[in-house]
């Protein structure tokens, strides 16, 4: 079993701390994959400081795929039961497609209605819906058959 720092890892050994996120993007695009053992033992060699280093790369590449998305749509999960919405406030941004993915975890009929964008979506019991929007400003939602018991929430929009 080699150690780090041998010649079965010249790449393990010639890695500095200041080339951690390079070296991380590089082998990101590659695709390559690395045995954890190996990382493991870089780490040991190296200090803890290029775990950090990888770990913030890793998050940075995560957040920036998913920020590049540009116009693609927002998604949020909202449960239907009886007698209320969870979460109670969606928030969204201005101009963009938004996916709402509706389950209903009660044991009655309920709607997921905004009557100001035409939305009126009725679900039974154990009944999962997806409605895809495009909001503008804020509005309210409601459920037609409980909106006297409370049964309302809230879609903010947001810059």
């Amino acid at each position: 079993m080699a150690h780090a720092g041998t010649t079965a890892e010249p790449w393990l050994h010639r890695l500095r701390l200041r080339d951690c996120f390079s070296q991380w993007i590089r082998l990101l695009r590659r695709r390559v994959s690395i045995p954890g053992d190996l990382i493991g033992r870089y780490i040991v060699a190296r200090g803890s400081i290029c775990l950090l280093a990888i770990v913030a790369a890793a998050s940075l590449t995560l957040l920036i795929a998913t920020a590049c998305g540009g116009g693609s749509e927002q998604g949020i999960s909202l449960e239907a039961d009886d007698f209320y919405f969870e979460p109670q406030e969606i928030k969204a941004q201005a101009g963009q497609p938004l996916t709402i993915r509706i389950e209903n975890e009660g044991r009655n009929p309920h709607t997921f209605t905004i009557e100001s964008l035409g939305v009126d979506v009725e679900l039974q019991p154990g009944e999962e819906r997806t409605v895809t929007l495009t909001p503008t400003s804020t509005v309210d939602f409601v459920c037609r058959f409980h909106q006297a018991q409370g049964m309302a929430g809230r879609l903010t929009v947001g810059q």
